[in-house]
């Protein structure tokens, strides 16, 4: 399967809204199907985005985790990518390259909005 940035972002999304820091949470993203939702809720724990636990058993065909709070880079990285125009550019300027790391995305947003700050400022 491959990593799709757009669900980890709506799966971090929703996480930041649902989330009291105590629990899980149930993540129901639309567009994203059990084993597509399970896989990346996966990825986005071994990042260090979330924290999260997996809840797969002896039957289970695909990973099914349980996400609880976002992580210091969970926020770090909504905090960059949650402005839309921001996240297509990055996107864009991701898929140009043929494709980016999460460090490598993450510091492509950071510029971008660096960028925007500096529009702002005297």
């Amino acid at each position: 399967m491959k990593r799709d940035m757009d669900l980890i972002r709506t799966i971090l999304l929703e996480l930041e809204e649902k989330s009291a820091g105590l629990g899980t949470v149930d993540i129901k993203p639309e567009g994203g199907d059990s084993a597509q939702i399970g896989y990346h809720c996966k990825l986005i724990v071994e990042a260090g985005l979330a924290s999260g636990i997996d809840v797969s058993c002896r039957g289970s065909t695909y990973p099914e985790w349980s996400l609880s709070s976002l992580t210091w880079e969970g926020h770090e990285f909504l905090d960059a990518s949650r402005e839309p125009t921001r996240w297509e550019k990055a996107k864009e300027i991701a898929g140009n390259a043929g494709g980016l790391t999460l460090g490598m995305m993450m510091k492509v947003l950071s510029q971008l909005m660096a960028e925007r700050i500096g529009t702002l400022l005297p």
